[in-house]
């Protein structure tokens, strides 16, 4: 029964699903999807691709500062994500962290790309890595400069926010009696961070 016959009073409309539980997609309909994700996925690394080999080609030096395991560090973008679907957390900080540091040596005096910082973040939060998740944040804002009076409708302002979050969070555990060693990968979790001569 549909809503217009419900609206004429024919009958009560069934109790609809709780949008946090949808019926998983099966048969055709989930086939099809899967392979324009797979389409779509193919085409972005083939096109990673092109731009690796290109840069190779024609700026060696910068491919060298900017590659990680060989590629471009946006190449790697897809299997982040494959990889924080498929619950390989810390195999995704591994290669996000080797791609923070890609993305700032390449910099050329510019923000890095923030995308691979606040994926950092998500993720080691997600871990428990409270304080790996601190430093990641303020070493992002670095590149910002000071914390503006008032929000300036940016991404900054989620970076700020994330980030008084982590740390409210990181003294309701120290209070709790969660051991500070229990809240970080290690001082190895970040690469050390490029500086600009």
């Amino acid at each position: 029964m549909g809503l217009l016959d419900w609206l004429r009073g024919s009958k009560k409309p069934a109790p609809s699903k709780s949008p946090a539980t949808p019926e998983p997609l099966t048969g055709e309909v989930a086939s099809t999807l899967e392979e324009r994700r797979q389409q779509r996925y193919d085409e972005a690394m083939k096109n990673k691709t092109e731009i690796t080999e290109r840069m190779k080609r024609e700026d060696p030096a910068r491919a060298q500062r900017e590659f990680v395991r060989g590629k471009h560090f946006v190449y790697w973008t897809e299997r982040i994500r494959q990889l924080k679907r498929d619950g390989r957390n810390h195999d995704a900080l591994d290669l996000l962290a080797e791609c923070i540091a890609a993305a700032e040596r390449g910099r050329d005096r510019r923000e890095p790309a923030p995308w691979y910082s606040t994926q950092f973040a998500i993720v080691s939060r997600k871990c428990g890595y409270i304080d790996d998740e601190i430093q990641v944040l303020e070493r992002l804002l670095r590149y910002h400069g000071d914390r503006p009076v008032e929000p300036t409708g940016t991404k900054e302002d989620d970076y700020w926010e994330r980030l008084d979050k982590a740390r409210a969070l990181r003294e309701k555990k120290i209070a709790a009696g969660v051991d500070p060693s229990e809240l970080t990968r290690g001082p190895d979790a970040l690469p050390a961070e490029t500086v600009d001569e």
